[in-house]
């Protein structure tokens, strides 16, 4: 691909996610083409509100994620390990069959 159309295709993107009526994470993640059960590993979301989002299955291995509201967010079967979840918010989050081992839990 030239430099024009790659040029072109990431204005695009670009334009599309800005223009997106949603500030929830996995549909922004869709519309960038972007897969949350491979693309986020090592991520620094530290401080987003990522509450009532559906995280099931994401992949937030070493992930910072202090300071991050996910109250209410479905967790289920997500891996997070290994991930600085210090001062987070997981009030009502579901994190059945999630991955924990060796994350920063808060405290």
């Amino acid at each position: 691909m030239d430099s024009k159309k790659f040029a072109l295709e990431v204005q695009d993107l670009i334009a599309r996610v800005e223009n997106a009526n949603t500030e929830k994470l996995s549909e922004l993640a869709k519309i960038a083409g972007l897969n949350l059960a491979e693309d986020f590993v090592g991520v620094d979301l530290s401080g987003e509100d990522l509450s009532q989002d559906n995280l099931s299955g994401a992949n937030l291995s070493h992930a910072n994620l202090s300071g991050v509201n996910l109250w209410g967010s479905d967790l289920s079967g997500a891996n997070l390990s290994g991930a600085n979840l210090s001062g987070a918010n997981l009030s009502g989050a579901n994190l059945s069959d999630a991955r924990t081992d060796k994350a920063v839990m808060p405290g």
